[in-house]
């Protein structure tokens, strides 16, 4: 598929996407505009696609957000929030119930195709939607009217699954981490999370999948629904011992600065099977994104910030959803009202800055930390003898709550998305 850049960027029509933060989903619309009309208003969306099938590449999704989504909701996010989080696709059509054409159809899914793989975006109807089921405008009902966004994601992973899969039984432990996905890519959606250190039968594989980490063969495994797919990376011979490094368990004296490795999907995971509130799947897992991006753009780690809101949140119970406050972050110290944050980005942003403000004394860091640091206590105030008092978790006793176990709690949680217990005897007493 190739990209035309004949308009990219040239619109008013977009904002500044915030470092770190990646698009999430994808939303489909129809609309009247033709390419060669000189006078056809401002473009909108990330991508227009043609009556005769070129694609433009109208907004830079790694850069901006295309102004495409108005009084619109997905999950957690609202508004213009949507124009950031999501990628706006439209196919031009009069939107009435026309079919689009063949040529824009086959474009559509090579499209579809090329943005799962791109931002590891899940084809499936939560990531990939059309305009009305986020709009609010009652004006919007029935958009797209030319196509079927359904239709559209099972055709693109039905061409994604093309491969070759060679007979061959085997045995595998699976390692931290570990995904089964319906199709060999990492675009494929996630079926479920294999346990570290059970052993799971395959009944073959191919070479054919996605490339990860130079191997592009998945196991298929045996005896399970539809398509079960995990790549080789996930999986280890059972002689191969699987436990983790030492560095890789949370200890009192784990750095709150710092590469947790990639948590993402197993903090989602746990907090999915424990959340008290009743807030649907996909809102969680955004917010999962949303810490996942933010502690990765400032070196944070990413595992303590979750099991925070975890531990501060009563298990995501529904009055702190309505707050979007996940650290109950307060204006002043001793407040007793936790501040209600505008949105779900506000409220990570402000703990994510939190931690850095209390990992490193005043003045140090890299420019970005120190922004988002300055952005955190304009919400929330902290005092000067807190700054850069809690370089490891063990600070937290005094610079968090003043809780003394309170970094024993957040170690414990950490080690249980990990699937580690790390014996009492190697935890070391500070130092004097």
């Amino acid at each position: 598929m190739k990209l035309r850049d004949d308009y990219l960027n040239r619109t008013p029509h977009k904002r500044p996407r915030p470092e770190g933060i990646r698009p999430l989903f994808v939303v489909w619309h129809e609309a009247d505009w033709d390419p060669s009309d000189a006078n056809a208003p401002p473009i909108s969306y990330n991508y227009l696609i043609a009556p005769d099938g070129a694609v433009y590449h109208c907004v830079d999704e790694a850069k901006y957000g295309a102004m495409h989504s108005g009084d619109s909701v997905w999950g957690v996010f609202r508004g213009e929030q949507c124009d950031v989080r999501g990628i706006g696709v439209a196919l031009a059509g009069p939107n009435d119930g026309t079919p689009v054409t063949p040529a824009q159809w086959a474009a559509a899914v090579a499209l579809a195709r090329y943005l799962s793989a791109s931002w590891d975006i899940p084809l499936d109807r939560t990531h990939f939607v059309p305009q009305h089921s986020v709009s609010q405008s009652r004006h919007e009902e029935g958009s797209p009217r030319g196509y079927d966004v359904s239709q559209l994601i099972s055709e693109a992973l039905a061409g994604s699954m093309s491969y070759k899969l060679v007979a061959v039984h085997g045995v595998f432990r699976a390692v931290q981490g570990s995904l089964a996905r319906r199709e060999p890519s990492r675009a494929g959606a996630v079926v479920r999370h294999l346990i570290p250190g059970q052993l799971y039968e395959t009944d073959g594989y191919t070479d054919e999948g996605q490339e990860v980490a130079r191997s592009s063969r998945w196991y298929h495994l045996a005896g399970e629904p539809e398509h079960t797919w995990v790549h080789s990376g996930g999986l280890r011979a059972p002689s191969v011992s699987i436990h983790l490094p030492p560095a890789s368990r949370v200890t009192l004296d784990t750095p709150l600065l710092g590469d947790s490795g990639e948590v993402r999907d197993r903090c989602a995971a746990f907090l999915l099977e424990r959340r008290r509130g009743s807030r649907p799947e996909e809102d969680v897992r955004a917010i999962m994104w949303t810490y996942a991006d933010v502690c990765s753009s400032v070196g944070a780690n990413a595992l303590i910030a979750v099991v925070q809101w975890a531990i501060e949140s009563d298990y995501l119970s529904d009055e702190h959803f309505e707050k979007r406050n996940p650290a109950r972050l307060k204006p002043f110290e001793g407040s007793g009202e936790d501040i209600v944050f505008p949105s779900w980005s506000d409220g990570v942003r402000a703990h994510v800055g939190r931690m850095l403000a209390l990992a490193l004394p005043e003045g140090e860091g890299t420019a970005r930390q120190q922004a988002l640091i300055a952005e955190s206590l304009s919400w929330s105030q902290l005092s000067a003898r807190l700054r850069g008092c809690a370089p490891t978790l063990r600070g937290m006793a005094v610079a968090w709550n003043g809780e003394q176990s309170y970094p024993a709690r957040v170690r414990d949680l950490a080690n249980q998305i990990l699937g580690e217990t790390l014996p009492a005897e190697q935890e070391q007493a500070p130092s004097k």
